[in-house]
């Protein structure tokens, strides 16, 4: 009820109220038969005040109590969306947002390896290796995704973030 008045108010400060209450609901009630469905509301504020990575966090911690898929897709997209940000972030929650979308975006690949998204996620994922600076395992991942998907339009930014790794890394032999 809480939620829906938030919203339907459009007030953030209304928002905030309801999202700390939500907060400390699961802190004092973890084993709660509800913790999914407060988890879910307490995303959908945070996702609505733009706060993303709170909100992939919360839709994750649902999507492990209960397996939804539109949880599951929310808290990869509310990660994506804090990572198009991540200049507004902290180190911590860019971080935090990177790794959440890498597990989240894993778990979809698994699932739903014919989804038309696979492939959009797949590369994300390989891009965060790169943005990490974990250069083996993102030049591992393009690769595998170049292999999977040759015609894919990303496919191309794929190659060149490749060179880009040895480059940067001033491993010229290993281009050859």
């Amino acid at each position: 009820a809480l939620n829906k008045q938030a919203n339907d108010e459009k007030s953030k400060d209304l928002k905030k109220l309801a999202a700390e209450i939500y907060e400390d609901y699961l802190v004092l009630y973890p084993r709660s038969r509800f913790y999914s469905d407060i988890s879910t509301n307490l995303a959908e504020i945070y996702f609505a005040l733009g706060d993303y990575t709170r909100a992939g966090y919360y839709y994750e911690q649902a999507y492990k109590r209960k397996a939804n898929p539109e949880l599951l897709q929310s808290s990869i997209k509310a990660y994506g969306e804090s990572l198009l940000r991540q200049e507004k972030l902290t180190r911590l929650e860019v971080e935090e947002s990177r790794s959440g979308y890498r597990d989240m975006g894993a778990t979809f690949v698994k699932l739903n390896p014919g989804s038309p998204i696979t492939k959009e996620i797949e590369f994300n994922i390989a891009k965060i290796y790169y943005d990490e600076r974990r250069f083996d395992v993102a030049v591992q991942r393009f690769q595998k995704y170049i292999s999977t998907y040759p015609s894919h339009e990303k496919s191309k930014a794929a190659i060149n973030l490749i060179l880009d790794t040895y480059n940067q890394r001033e491993d010229y032999k290993g281009l050859i």
